[in-house]
Formats: C-alpha cells, sequence, structure tokens
C-alpha cells in the first residue's frame, strides 16, 4: 500500500501542470496560487458505534489552473485535523491531505468541484476521560471530494466541501471510513494571466 502512495502522490501533485498546458501559445491559462483554511466537521462512518462528530481544522496551499473560462484543476495540499468524539473522549487524527479538485465554473463567481484525494496520517492520540485507549487502525486514507465555492479567483473565494473516505480505517473487523465536512476561506496570493 506504501508503494501505492509513493506512487500516487506525485501524480497527483503534478496532474494540476499537465492539465495547464494551453491550446493557443498565445492566451496562457489563468494560474492562480493560494493559501486556504477553515474548519472541519469530522465523523466516522460504518461500524463505528459509540462515535459522533466532532471539530477541527484544516490549512494549507492550492494551485488553480483554468484551461478556459469555465473549466480549471486545483491540487492542493492541506493539513487536517480529523477524527470523531467517543463516548468519553475523543480520537484526534493529523492528516496531510494532498486533493485534486476539477472545478466547472457555471458563472464567473461560483463554481462546483469534485475529485480524488489522498491523505497520510502524521499523529493520532485518544483523549478519554475514563479508560486507557489507543487507535490501532490504518494511518492512510484516500477517496472522493466535491463541493462548491463562490467569489472572486483572483482575491477572495468561501468553499464548502464534502470528503468521502473510500478505505477502511480497521484493522480489527468491520469497516470504518472518514467523513469530512469542510468550510474554508482562500486567499489568492499570486495570479499569473
Amino acid at each position: 500500500m506504501n508503494k501505492l502512495y509513493t506512487i500516487l502522490l506525485p501524480l497527483l501533485l503534478l496532474s494540476g501542470k499537465g492539465f495547464s498546458q494551453s491550446s493557443n501559445a498565445d492566451e496562457p491559462p489563468n494560474r492562480y496560487i493560494g493559501v486556504k483554511a477553515g474548519a472541519n466537521f469530522t465523523r466516522f462512518t460504518g461500524d463505528a458505534e459509540g462515535t459522533s462528530m466532532q471539530t477541527g481544522f484544516h490549512g494549507g496551499l492550492y494551485a488553480l489552473y483554468m484551461e478556459s473560462q469555465s473549466f480549471g484543476v486545483q491540487p492542493e495540499i492541506q493539513y487536517s485535523a480529523q477524527g470523531a468524539a467517543l463516548r468519553n473522549g475523543h480520537l484526534r487524527m493529523h492528516y496531510v491531505v494532498v486533493p485534486v479538485m476539477l472545478k466547472v465554473f457555471p458563472a464567473p463567481s461560483f463554481s462546483i468541484q469534485a475529485g480524488p484525494y489522498a491523505a497520510f496520517l502524521l499523529a493520532d492520540k485518544v483523549e478519554t476521560d475514563s479508560y486507557p485507549a489507543q487507535y490501532n487502525g490504518n494511518g492512510q486514507d484516500f477517496g472522493f471530494a466535491y463541493g462548491l465555492s463562490v467569489g472572486n479567483e483572483g482575491k477572495l473565494t468561501i468553499s464548502a466541501r464534502h470528503q468521502v473516505g473510500l478505505f477502511n480505517l480497521s484493522e480489527e473487523g468491520g469497516k470504518i471510513k472518514n467523513q469530512v465536512f469542510q468550510v474554508s476561506l482562500g486567499v489568492c496570493l499570486s495570479r499569473r494571466d
């Protein structure tokens, strides 16, 4: 599985560059580089009895490559605090997440986005009030994300996104998967026409 991630990460990071090739050499596509941050609302699905939603945060960098006025590709790299609330505590999981979002713009200040993501667990911690516990699950995740954003890509955007985990986090039987709802504020740092 680690070999898969070793191959997947560079491909995800380079995919934006591959998509950014313009068919008209006289008019290069718009390119935006920015930062984004916001709140996470995370939980587990599947055989995750006794768990519920908890809040966290995320932040990172993105690059948007516009193929036309109505289509773009946005690779990102972000830190994401995830996990779930337990009966008497919390499981806190710290990931580096690499999504690659395809963005369609039905209007200049509105986009619909969807694409795959890969996540790499940096650290985890079980915090409980009454009993000792530890996380014994898988450290990586991958899945599919979709959402929307509003605003001026050259200045400020607000986005909402849902990440659907497809990887089973449990190593002890049963199926437990990540679900993440994100609300983000994005600020463009650089724009090239």
